[in-house]
């Protein structure tokens, strides 16, 4: 139960606790075992009240002068948004090896420009949890986490070419692998060529032949 009080949705730059008094205790002992004693490590830990519901602590959090009492966009509204879309990297692939872990990892990359953060909201119940009345694809619960691999034209090469003939079954030629988080595609997100899946889908061809030529990624 205590080891279930602390969690973050991305690559933990926060993390939520629950249990003040638990969560400190656990904080300094980790601490004093790793000598870690420069207060900045203490003072990183700060306490916030209860709230009724996200949007009360979204208020809290990211209160803005522009709309005050109101809660802010997140990410904030972009002319142009995401280029491509997350992949949804398999929790099975992620399991035959280390390697596969650190495989993934180091072709991260950031839409962004930051840091590469992995979405970390799969997991336990998630795989087969369900009210029945939810869209969460099957993909999404085989997932481990869902990652950024694809920015540059490079990137998509390395991607069809490597990356996608490892991490997902592609010996059914007449069952294109779920391979996309949709909910983040880009209008540059597509599946590869149809007749070959190892070859990316030119960037520089027309949606009319990128239609035609390429695997959607909603296929």
């Amino acid at each position: 139960e205590h080891s279930l009080a602390c969690g973050s949705a991305d690559t933990p730059s926060e993390f939520w606790c629950y249990g003040e008094e638990d969560v400190m205790q656990a904080w300094t002992r980790f601490l004093d075992r790793n000598n870690l004693t420069d207060p900045a490590n203490v003072a990183c830990l700060s306490g916030v009240p209860e709230f009724a519901g996200y949007a009360e602590g979204q208020i809290y959090l990211a209160s803005n002068d522009r709309f005050p009492g109101k809660v802010s966009d997140s990410p904030a509204p972009s002319p142009l948004g995401t280029p491509f879309a997350y992949v949804l990297v398999p929790q099975s692939w992620l399991d035959e090896s280390e390697e596969n872990i650190q495989t993934i990892l180091e072709n991260a990359v950031s839409l962004s420009g930051g840091t590469p953060t992995p979405y970390y909201a799969f997991g336990g119940a998630a795989a087969s949890g369900s009210d029945q009345a939810n869209s969460l694809s099957q993909a999404h619960r085989d997932a481990g986490f869902m990652l950024s691999l694809i920015l540059t034209a490079d990137d998509e090469a390395n991607f069809w070419g490597n990356l996608f003939p490892q991490m997902f079954d592609v010996s059914d030629k007449t069952n294109f692998p779920p391979v996309f988080g949709s909910n983040h595609a880009g209008f540059l997100a597509t599946g590869p060529l149809k007749e070959d899946w190892t070859k990316p889908c030119p960037r520089e061809w027309t949606f009319e032949e990128r239609r035609e030529k390429c695997i959607s990624f909603q296929e």
